[in-house]
Order: C-alpha cells, then structure tokens, then sequence
C-alpha cells in the first residue's frame, strides 16, 4: 500500500515539473523577443539555444516559433545561411508560419518565402464522402475536406477518416516544393452510408433467365450427293472413251475390207492374210461396245441417284427427314425439312 502511494505522489511531483518545463520554454521564448526588439541579438541567440534544449523539448508549435525567431537573429546579423537553416527547421515544425510583412524587413520575409518554395508543396483534397470526415497525412491530422494544406515535399499516405475513426479511403500522394497537387478521395459504393441504405432496401435481383442456344443451321455438306454425281461423270467420260475407241476398231476393220461402198456392203478380206487381224479388231470392237453400254447404264443410275440425294442429304439452313406413315397401301414415306 505504502508503494502504491509512493508512486502516486511521485507523478503528482513530476506533472507540475513538465508543465513548468513547458511554461518556462515559453518564458524563454518571450525573453528572446524582448532582447530582438531591443537590439541586444547575442542576448537573444543564447537564450533561444536554451528554449532548445528545455527538458522535456517544447513542442511542434512552440519548436516552430524558436527557429523562426532564431532565423531572423541570423538574417538581422547577415548570416543568411544559418537564417535559411533556421527558417527551414521552423518549416518543418510548421509549413505554415509566416512573418508579418507589416513587422519585418522585406527581404526577410522573402527569403522566408523564398525556403518555402523549396521546401514545402500544397494538396489540395477533394471528397464526395461525409461533411465530417477528416484527412490524415501520415499520423497526423491534416484537415477536413474540401480543403488546401501545405506539406513538406516528400511522399504522404492520405487517409480519409470518418467520425468514428473508421478508414474511409486512402491514397499515396507525391508532394511537390512549390508546386499545388490536387487529390481526390472516393471510397468504395458499399462503405458509404447512403449506399449500405439503398442495398438494404433494394429487393433481391433474380438472375435473368437464359436464352436457349441459337441451333446453327447445319454446314451444307452432301457429301452423297456430290459422290454420286461424280461418279456418273466419270461413268459417261468412260463410256464415251470407250466408244469413240470401238468407233476407231471398227474403221480399221472396214479399212482391211475390198470395196469402196458403206462397211456394212464389203463382204470380202483384200488380203486373205488379213483375216486374223480383222478378226481381232472386230472382237475388241464388240468388247469396246459392251463395256461402254454398261458404262453409260451406269452414269444414268447414279445421275438418277444424285439427283434423289440432293432432294435427301441436308443442306444450308434445312434439314431433310424421312418419317414412315400409314397409307392405304402400307406405310409411306414422308419427306420433311
């Protein structure tokens, strides 16, 4: 019990130090810009390198105001190159201090502007979420939208943060010294309130029925048919060979005949030593005849079934069947496409 209270009254002990520590890096401060004004630069130097080095160190606002202070002993005194240095670590603290022109030389305040331009961009940030929610730089708040901040030039992941602290959008945005980026941030449909509402009162979307598959009209092939047919051509090209070569055995045979008359008038051989050829020619010839008749039969028949097929096989877009029915006579059969 006696170290519980012990420690307690150890951290009553420090919080009033802290914030002495804090009030008196701001005495400090103060002590520092009454001596600027009254001339005495040295005085004012040593006492903003010992607001520096307060314990614990002042903060980010207070930081930013003892380096501008400490930038303007510099510049009063023709350092600027420690001014500049100065002028950028107060930047740094804060991109947004300035100096008021009506108080101090021009060529300070340029030159203030002049670290600015190298040092520091601007975003602008752009939203169409919530009036409340606000955007983060990093780990720090940076503003509420729609709205313009400077920021030291560097990379910065924007984070767009609603009243509850929820992640709303984010994005990784490259700033630019002297330069003014434009950055919008949209969340996603389903994180928006108004778009949570609207999906939970639309009805459920039934899925659209499927439209049966289109039937493609089968490729026109006939391949019968075509057969068929080319088989009768080639049927009638054998016969007509055929018969044009009996045709030229026959005028042989007429030619070894005496007489002057049609062949069918000549009865005897000019030279009985002919008698063997003559017959020989009058065989093929009969041979020639008899192959080519057949071959003409044939070419009809099959000139007879292309002509059924094309009617039968199917072609572009149609599709032949044959159905039995009952007749009178029996069944019949019925062509259908």
């Amino acid at each position: 019990m006696s170290r519980v209270l012990l420690c307690v009254a150890s951290m009553a002990l420090l919080v009033p130090r802290a914030s002495q520590a804090g009030q008196g890096c701001a005495e400090l401060l103060q002590k520092a810009k009454t001596a600027f004004a009254d001339g005495a630069f040295r005085r004012a130097r040593e006492t903003l390198e010992r607001a520096l080095r307060c314990s614990p160190p002042p903060g980010a606002a207070l930081q930013a105001r003892i380096h501008l202070l400490l930038g303007l002993v510099h510049a009063t005194r023709g350092h600027d190159g420690r001014a500049r240095e100065a002028f950028r670590r107060a930047l740094k603290y804060d991109p947004e201090i300035k100096l008021d022109p009506r108080r101090h030389r021009a060529d300070f305040v340029e030159l203030l502007e002049n670290v600015r331009g190298r040092l520091v961009g601007r975003v602008a940030i752009t939203t169409d979420i919530e009036k409340h929610a606000e955007v983060w730089a990093d780990d720090r708040s940076l503003c509420r939208p729609p709205c313009t901040a400077p920021l030291l030039a560097g990379p910065y992941r924007l984070v767009l943060r609603g009243p509850d602290g929820r992640v709303l959008a984010s994005r990784t945005v490259e700033v630019i010294a002297g330069r003014s980026t434009t950055v919008e941030l949209r969340a996603p449909p389903s994180t928006r309130p108004a778009s949570r509402l609207a999906a939970a009162r639309r009805p459920p979307t039934r899925a659209a029925p499927r439209p049966p598959p289109l039937r493609t009209p089968p490729p026109r092939r006939r391949l019968w048919t075509w057969v068929a047919a080319g088989t009768a051509v080639a049927s009638a090209a054998a016969a007509l060979g055929l018969g044009l070569s009996a045709r030229g055995d026959h005028d042989q045979a007429c030619d070894l005949l005496s007489g002057d008359g049609p062949c069918d008038e000549r009865t005897h051989l000019r030279d009985p030593a002919d008698a063997a050829r003559y017959g020989d020619l009058h065989a093929a010839m009969e041979r020639k005849s008899l192959a080519s008749n057949i071959c003409w039969g044939v070419a009809g028949g099959l000139a007879v079934t292309a002509a059924v097929l094309f009617w039968l096989e199917p072609g572009w877009g149609r599709e032949a069947r044959v159905t039995l029915l009952p007749g009178s006579g029996g069944l019949v059969a019925g062509l259908s496409y």
